[in-house]
């Protein structure tokens, strides 16, 4: 299978589910173009090792929904919704491992948190439709929670990001464009704070074994850039309460064949590490517990 089947083959595994708020019109009330920084969130983007998604992947989502979610949209009650986004192929990177995990993960996710609407997307690699899209999403499914992945030729397992920094490279994306400007955002904060709890996110992972790292420096590719467009969104009075992280997955976890299931000297997370991983830090940043921890 080259790059182009397993991009598509991710896009169509991806599931998905629209946001709690949608049903009384919350993104309705939004403008289409995002949330109400749109302005300043598409100007430009930076981030490191960041991937890029495919543009046929753009609108494909899938809702995914147990019996146990049916009922509840039903009686109408308030649910958790979270949206997880990834990246496609980039210069250097022909199969970006987060477009690989996404379609992977929706399924187990579902099945532990039959609570939760998923929303997974792998979004463009690219400095203007990248920010865009994000924005459109975060318009239209209002999350309580926005987790994004990205890939690093740097991480040696997970590498839970603390803060974005407004700042891009002048790095080509996935079509060959350059960012307008050297910030992502003329005259905004140099640095933002994710809202999840990183150090406890490490500690969960280590406590099952899983290699994890806290980062401060997300880079100044698209990683950084989509984390630092979330985190601006989420300033929005309309996403009050919602948190935002970003965590990058080592590069060398996918191939063009698909995903590279065994431990390397230069990948030491296999993975079936990765998924376990992932859905551990989708536990620890909803409050819930998982069996299988291992002692730390």
């Amino acid at each position: 299978m080259d790059a182009r089947s397993v991009a598509g083959a991710a896009v169509r595994g991806i599931a998905g589910g629209r946001g709690r708020r949608a049903a009384n019109g919350g993104a309705r009330r939004r403008s289409a173009s995002g949330c109400a920084h749109a302005g300043a969130c598409r100007r430009r983007t930076g981030g490191d090792d960041e991937p890029a998604a495919p543009a046929t992947g753009r609108r494909h989502r899938v809702t995914v929904m147990t019996r146990p979610q049916r009922a509840t949209r039903a009686s109408g009650q308030a649910r958790t919704t979270v949206l997880v986004t990834g990246f496609g192929p980039f210069p250097g990177v022909p199969v970006n491992a987060t477009m690989l995990l996404l379609p992977a993960l929706s399924l187990p996710a579902t099945k532990l948190f039959p609570d939760v609407h998923f929303v997974f997307e792998v979004l463009p690699t690219e400095w203007s439709a990248g920010p865009r899209r994000l924005e459109r999403l975060l318009a239209e499914t209002t999350p309580d929670l926005a987790l994004h992945f990205g890939v690093s030729s740097r991480a040696r397992g997970f590498e839970i990001e603390q803060r974005a920094r407004n700042a891009c490279a002048a790095t080509q994306d996935a079509s060959g464009a350059l960012p307008t400007g050297a910030a992502i955002r003329e005259g905004g904060a140099e640095h933002l704070p994710a809202s999840l709890p990183v150090r406890h996110i490490v500690a969960r992972l280590h406590q099952r074994g899983i290699p994890a790292f806290v980062s401060r420096d997300a880079g100044t590719y698209l990683c950084n850039a989509a984390l630092y467009h979330s985190l601006v969104c989420a300033k929005d009075k309309d996403a009050a309460g919602r948190r935002v992280g970003f965590v990058h997955i080592p590069a060398t976890l996918a191939r063009p064949g698909g995903p590279n299931r065994g431990r390397t000297g230069a990948c030491p997370l296999t993975w079936d590490e990765t998924l376990d991983g992932a859905l551990e830090i989708l536990a620890a940043c909803l409050g819930r517990a998982r069996p299988g921890a291992r002692p730390a």
